[in-house]
């Protein structure tokens, strides 16, 4: 009669390996975060994490730290930044929104100032400046001639035929 004993529920196992074709990651009950933090640290990229997941990973997969970090986010929204060092792609910064499909984060509870309409990661969007009606301004309201022609650009449409 064989016993087994159940690993207790906070067991938690990651490594990352060098192969030859590129590298091996092993997770076994591993929370998304901590599975970005150590590709992070490994490959010396940025990260920033706007909504935690409660996702854990199980499982082994190769290839390269690109490959990795998508396998790792399946199922979460991010926006993944390369840059160019000495002639090869490699990771710069990563920022993981959270698991796709799930609600925004609320904005803190800050009031937007006027004089500082930009997107900044720890905080809210703050809202478009008020329109103003300059008369060198072109108008923008996506009627054909705001982009200098009255005729369309299709020659086979006809537009008596409307």
């Amino acid at each position: 009669m064989a016993v087994f004993a159940a690993a207790p529920a906070s067991a938690q196992d990651l490594s990352i390996e060098a192969e030859p074709n590129g590298f091996r990651l092993n997770l076994n009950d591993v929370p998304v975060e901590q599975a970005v933090e150590a590709l992070s640290s490994r490959f010396d990229f940025a990260v920033k994490i706007v909504r935690p997941s409660e996702t854990r990973l199980n499982g082994s997969r190769s290839g390269s730290p690109l490959e990795l970090l998508n396998w790792v986010l399946n199922g979460h929204d991010r926006a993944i930044f390369m840059s160019d060092a000495a002639g090869q792609e490699h990771i710069s910064r990563v920022v993981v929104f959270g698991p796709s499909g799930g609600a925004p984060p609320a904005a803190p509870p800050t009031a937007p100032s006027s004089a500082d309409s930009t997107y900044h990661e720890d905080g809210a969007i703050n809202d478009l400046p008020p329109e103003t009606d300059q008369p060198d301004s072109p108008s923008m309201d996506g009627g054909i001639s705001d982009y200098g022609s009255d005729q369309p650009t299709d020659p086979t449409m006809d537009q008596d035929a409307q």
